[in-house]
């Protein structure tokens, strides 16, 4: 009797924890969903603005390959001139 107490509970706990997640996930959505029309210029600008940071760090991270590159090919050079005599 004892164990088919405990699996109710248990079953009953399982069962309140998925329509808690259910409603939580509900709320968020609908609270995202709520973007009014004076929030969206604002998100917009956002948006721009952190593309254009991503776009400054990919270009950095660019040159910093290209830096890396010629470094490497310098090295090369110097470990077949080296491996010459």
């Amino acid at each position: 009797m004892k164990e088919n107490t405990m699996m109710m509970s248990y079953e009953m706990y399982e069962d309140f924890k998925e329509t808690m997640v259910k409603t939580i996930k509900t709320e968020l959505s609908a609270k995202n969903n709520q973007t009014t029309d004076t929030d969206l210029p604002q998100r917009i600008e956002q948006i721009i603005c952190a593309e254009q940071e991503q776009r400054t760090i990919i270009i950095q991270l660019a040159e910093r390959l290209e830096s890396i590159e010629q470094s490497n090919i310098k090295a090369q050079t110097g470990i077949n001139n080296l491996q010459a005599y």
